[in-house]
């Protein structure tokens, strides 16, 4: 059998990262403009600044008449900026999330044996036709939306790497678990 899991940035936050949005804004505006031409950008967002929504919002409200011939420098100068801002954010944020070599083996069971626990959720008869139908191996596939490598690091691989894990259920079976490498969506830090 093949679990797969979608992996929001709830996450990451559940971790205890500020990797949402308005973490990331106003740490953001917090800091001074790179250049004349992101004035404009910032003065936009502050204007509205709750969803990545008002962001793109911003990039959309760049007007020809009031930055005439360079409106594509303002645009590409601002994007840039902002984009290397993003990134240089989430990688002081993931830097923040460090789970010790010697430790990641029992972090990563652990998590393991509480995301496969679809069983307790069942009767009784159910679950056990469950822990039977799951088969041995069971694989899990992880697809994530972030750009951390937090669940990399819990379950203690590195992109491209399968791990095997041997969890215990409830019911006193023990079964071999495949992880298959971290899918992530938007790319990686």
């Amino acid at each position: 059998m093949t679990i797969t899991y979608l992996i929001g940035n709830g996450f990451d936050i559940g971790l205890g990262l500020k990797t949402g949005y308005p973490d990331f804004i106003n740490w953001y505006l917090s800091r001074p403009p790179q250049s004349p031409e992101t004035a404009w950008l910032r003065s936009e967002i502050l204007a509205k600044q709750e969803q990545w929504s008002d962001a793109e919002m911003a990039f959309g409200a760049l007007k020809f008449s009031e930055h005439g011939a360079k409106v594509l420098d303002v645009y590409n100068t601002s994007f840039d900026s902002f984009t290397m801002a993003f990134h240089d954010y989430l990688v002081d944020e993931n830097k923040r999330f460090n789970i010790p070599r010697s430790e990641r083996r029992k972090v990563a069971e652990t998590f393991l044996k509480h995301a496969l626990r679809l069983h307790e959720f069942m009767a009784l008869g159910s679950a056990n036709y469950f822990v039977d139908q799951v088969g041995n191996p069971l694989t899990v596939n992880f697809i994530t939306f972030n750009y951390t490598d937090t669940l990399e690091q819990i379950l203690d691989f590195h992109r491209g790497d399968t791990n095997e894990y041997s969890v215990e259920y409830a019911t006193g079976r023990t079964c071999k678990v495949v992880v298959r490498a971290v899918c992530h969506v938007h790319g990686t830090l």
